[in-house]
C-alpha cells in the first residue's frame, strides 16, 4: 500500500510541475511608440506643417496620434544652436524613432 501511495504522490507532484508553466499571466498594457521630432524653426505651440504632414500620413495609414503613437516634438524656435541640445533630450528620453528633417538635426543625431 505504501508503494501505491508513493507513486500517486510522485505522479501528482510531476503533474503540478508540468502544469505550472502553462499558468496564464496578465498581459502587460501595450506601450505606445514615441516618435521624436526635432525642428529648427517651430515651437511647442506651432510645430509647423511638416509635423502636421507626418500626422496626416500616419492617419492615412490608420494610425491615430495619442493612441497608436505619440509625437514628442522639440522646436528650436529659429535658434539652430539649440538643435543638438533638443536632439540630446529626445535621445535621453529614449524615443523609438527620431525624425531629424534638417541638416543641423541630422548632424546632431549622428
Amino acid at each position: 500500500m505504501r508503494r501505491r501511495a508513493f507513486f500517486t504522490l510522485l505522479v501528482g507532484a510531476a503533474g503540478m510541475s508540468i502544469a505550472r508553466p502553462f499558468v496564464a499571466h496578465a498581459q502587460q498594457p501595450a506601450r505606445v511608440p514615441r516618435i521624436g521630432y526635432v525642428s529648427g524653426t517651430g515651437s511647442a505651440a506651432e510645430p509647423g506643417p511638416f509635423v502636421e504632414a507626418l500626422q496626416q500620413g500616419m492617419r492615412e495609414h490608420g494610425y491615430i496620434d495619442g493612441k497608436d503613437f505619440i509625437i514628442d516634438y522639440r522646436g528650436a524656435e529659429g535658434r539652430p544652436a539649440r538643435v543638438p541640445e533638443l536632439v540630446a533630450e529626445l535621445v535621453h528620453a529614449k524615443v523609438d524613432v527620431l525624425v531629424a528633417p534638417t541638416p543641423p538635426a541630422i548632424r546632431a543625431a549622428k
